[in-house]
């Protein structure tokens, strides 16, 4: 396995479900770019790119075999 799949396989055990760490790192660079775009800040749009990009692969689950196989298309296509 290379660092790449390691990373894109990481999961967050809390409860049964488990949670992907791009979900949480998707969300939190979205809460990031949420408060840098309420200030102003140009750093605000590549930091919400970046969550939007990491959340696109969470809600698309199934086809990139993730542990809770759904696929939230609506929510996919939001990110768009």
């Amino acid at each position: 396995m290379n660092p790449i799949e390691g990373l894109f396989d990481a999961r967050l055990v809390i409860t049964d479900p488990t949670i992907l760490w791009r979900e949480v790192i998707g969300t939190v660079f979205g809460m990031a770019s949420a408060v840098g775009g309420m200030h102003r800040k140009v750093w605000a749009w590549p930091v919400g790119i970046v969550g939007n990009v990491l959340l696109f692969t969470v809600f698309l689950g199934a086809v990139f075999g993730a542990p809770n196989p759904v696929n939230l298309l609506g929510q996919a296509g939001r990110q768009v």
